[in-house]
């Protein structure tokens, strides 16, 4: 019998996690576990919208309250975990809550698709995100190291992207107000083409051309 999966923070990862883990029809038990006395949220909402009185409570919760216990999995929301109990392989056999209880769990180092058998790598590019009022920031890859930069203006005044390049290579895009810059920029990383810096800092390339 499948040791059960106990899931430690119950944050957006911990959601989509759960998610993906349905989805796939797996018959593992899973135990989420989180400090706060809520579900999972939306947490860049929360200062932008919810405590301006543009959302309700309700509307931040990435799945119902109740979903969870529909799909079976077992929450215990309100719940602070002090430590991990680690056997000799390095598996988790057990994470021990504030009042000493012990949960057992099979701890899984990837995502749910590993935990099915699935041999897979996690080699995503990095991105990030934050609203911040009236600027709207987009990152897609790490920028660590870059020797040069292409800057390209957005189609709005207050809106523009930074290429950033290692000698030729192109290796991350920030972007601000300019989510096509973005989203394009990122679809050329991953597909690991390096247009040159002149060619994205005219504002007349077509940048789904050179994603396609």
């Amino acid at each position: 019998m499948a040791k059960p999966i106990v899931i430690v923070g119950a944050g957006q990862a911990a959601a989509s996690f759960v998610s993906r883990h349905i989805r796939l029809g797996s018959a593992v038990d899973v135990y989420l576990i989180g400090e706060e006395p809520v579900p999972p949220y939306q947490r860049p909402p929360l200062s932008k919208k919810y405590l301006t009185c543009e959302l309700e409570r309700e509307q931040l919760f990435i799945r119902p309250p109740k979903w969870y216990a529909e799909q079976g999995i077992a929450t215990s929301f309100g719940t602070r975990v002090e430590s991990i109990d680690r056997e000799a392989d390095g598996r988790v056999s057990g994470a021990e809550i504030e009042d000493g209880e012990k949960l057992a769990t099979d701890h899984g180092d990837l995502i749910a698709q590993v935990l099915e058998g699935a041999d897979l790598q996690y080699d995503a590019l990095p991105w990030f995100w934050s609203d911040q009022y009236d600027c709207k920031l987009q990152i897609a890859g790490l920028n660590t190291g870059y020797t040069n930069t292409a800057v390209r203006p957005g189609a709005t005044d207050n809106s523009q992207s930074t290429w950033y390049y290692t000698d030729d290579r192109l290796i991350a895009v920030n972007a601000m107000n300019d989510t096509p810059a973005y989203a394009f920029g990122r679809r050329i990383i991953v597909a690991n083409r390096h247009p040159p810096p002149s060619e994205i800092a005219n504002p007349d390339t077509d940048l789904k051309a050179l994603a396609d």
